[in-house]
């Protein structure tokens, strides 16, 4: 359903000439869903998922980034998505420069 429905999304935008980029969730990995469609559609993708395993896997734990439910981000989790983003348009897309 999600491929199918981001499929759509994306063909809508492209329509319009509405530029997209995909994100995935800080738990996935690369190999996620959003990765296959952004290639398959041949969008702009954001490793969020990456970002936070080598987070984790160096200088924080799991509880440092997510809520007390364990699966969404906390204030410092959401942090961390904002300047991965921001740093993905300033340094990848060339906008903010």
């Amino acid at each position: 359903m999600l491929y199918y429905d981001l499929g759509n999304i994306i063909h809508l935008c492209n329509l319009s000439d509405v530029k997209i980029i995909l994100l995935n969730y800080p738990s996935e990995n690369q190999n996620s869903i959003r990765k296959q469609i952004a290639d398959k559609y041949k969008v702009r993708f954001i490793d969020i998922g990456f970002r936070f395993s080598k987070l984790l896997s160096n200088e924080y734990q799991y509880r440092d980034l997510f809520s007390g439910d364990a699966s969404h981000p906390n204030a410092k989790g959401y942090r961390v998505i904002a300047e991965t983003v921001f740093e993905a348009l300033q340094n990848e897309i060339g906008v903010l420069r």
